[in-house]
């Protein structure tokens, strides 16, 4: 018999349980309600101490799950920082270098005689300077796959034409918008050509020169205009001059740019780029 029940007979009867037999079947009921109760407790406690472990174990498991993770994003966070660092620093040494190769060509132009030679020497110089100054926005820059496009503009016009009130006039237009390196060197050479022939065949019956560049952006394209104040090109541009080393190089850099040149007068000669976004 279940000791509880025991003991609330002995409580109940002074320790001298008559014997009855409705008593006794009333007895035998309670006995095993009571057994029934005690196996249904064991159960449910085995089951509470089986969940218990069980949830212990997840939590253990999401806890290393969580540690392993954390530690994962912190060692990619410094790979990242790490490889941003190297980026910079890459950038920075070639800017570094192209500014001693402008710096040679500089030199070699003031040993030179003519008029020509020097002009060319300046014109190659101009060209890595415009490639420099890519390297020199990506050092400044924390995105080093996109370069402001207008600000890269603004700084090769303002290097090259110099404006001053007297003699020389740059008007600038930029809509803001970014290009990948890919496209912006290309991109850039294109307008130092650009505004190299201007400062050579772009000045009006004057003497003097004023240079519009405008930067916009229609559909997927970003459009690119720069315009002199000159005579315009020759009659024939450009199969008549298709051989130029300016027109060569510029149709090559604009396919390099995944996009299309044109050259036409308005007023003056204007160059006309149209790349798409990257």
């Amino acid at each position: 018999m279940h000791k509880l029940l025991v003991r609330q007979l002995n409580r109940a009867f002074g320790g001298n349980v008559p014997t009855i037999p409705s008593l006794d079947s009333f007895v035998a009921a309670i006995d095993e309600a009571y057994e029934g109760w005690d196996s249904d407790r064991e159960i449910l406690e085995r089951s509470l101490d089986i969940t218990s472990r069980i949830m212990i174990e997840k939590n253990e498991a999401l806890r290393t799950a969580k540690e392993t993770a954390e530690k994962a994003r912190e060692q990619a966070e410094g790979v990242s920082r790490d490889k941003d660092l190297l980026l910079q620093e890459i950038h920075h040494r070639v800017k570094n270098n192209l500014q001693v190769i402008v710096s040679l060509l500089s030199l070699q132009a003031g040993t030179r005689e003519g008029e020509a030679c020097r002009s060319c020497f300046s014109d190659v110089t101009e060209r890595v300077r415009s490639m420099a100054m890519v390297h020199e926005m990506l050092y400044e820059s924390s995105d080093f796959s996109a370069l402001d496009f207008s600000e890269y503009v603004e700084r090769i016009a303002k290097s090259i034409v110099q404006p001053d009130s007297e003699f020389r006039e740059l008007f600038l237009r930029l809509n803001q918008v970014h290009i990948g390196i890919d496209q912006a060197v290309p991109c850039g050479l294109i307008i130092t050509e650009a505004l190299l022939n201007a400062l050579k065949y772009g000045r009006d019956e004057q003497g003097k020169l004023r240079v519009t560049i405008s930067l916009s952006v229609e559909d997927i394209c970003v459009v690119l205009e720069i315009s002199d104040s000159g005579p315009g090109f020759p009659p024939g541009f450009p199969e008549g001059g298709g051989k130029k080393f300016g027109h060569v190089l510029m149709t090559s850099l604009a396919s390099q740019a995944i996009g299309e040149i044109h050259f036409e007068n308005r007023g003056g000669a204007m160059v006309r780029l149209v790349i798409a976004r990257s």
